[in-house]
């Protein structure tokens, strides 16, 4: 905010400040130097008394006025962003729940399919068992079929 007080309080300060009107330092110094120790001076006192002379110049209520209405932007803006941050956390914890229950899903279905399959297989490898103690069986009675007839043809 613009005030043509501080700007003739800065000018004031720096006119008072400049070397030669009320004082010099160092007093034998060179021009530069001189110039550069009043600039200092210069920055040191505008820094240290600027808020205190805007303060007596523009009032405190409308300091404290402008300073609760950032305050309370500050703060609105803080609850948005936690509000946000609540929201995003909520988010996260959905996906990674429907994530979780899709990868439980896909992987009870996998374990299903499996089981399923090697159900099958059992089942299969009982029939194909089956048969081949049916085959052994018919073949081993084939075999003392054949035994026996060679035995009877033989004692004839």
């Amino acid at each position: 905010m613009f005030s043509y007080m501080m700007t003739a309080f800065t000018a004031l300060l720096f006119v008072f400040l400049t070397p030669g009107i009320f004082v010099t330092f160092p007093s034998k110094g060179s021009k530069w130097v001189v110039a550069l120790v009043h600039g200092i001076l210069f920055a040191l006192i505008y820094h240290v008394t600027h808020k205190a002379v805007w303060h007596y110049f523009m009032g405190s209520s409308e300091h404290f006025a402008v300073s609760k209405m950032a305050k309370d932007k500050v703060t609105d803006d803080f609850d948005r962003s936690l509000y946000t941050i609540k929201q995003i956390t909520k988010l996260a914890e959905k996906i990674e729940k429907e994530a979780t229950d899709k990868t439980i899903d896909s992987q009870a279905k996998e374990i299903y399919g499996r089981a399923e399959n090697a159900y099958k297989w059992t089942s299969e490898a009982k029939k194909a068992y089956i048969k081949a103690k049916q085959t052994a069986i018919a073949q081993a009675k084939k075999a003392n079929d054949a035994k026996a007839h060679a035995t009877k043809s033989i004692n004839k």
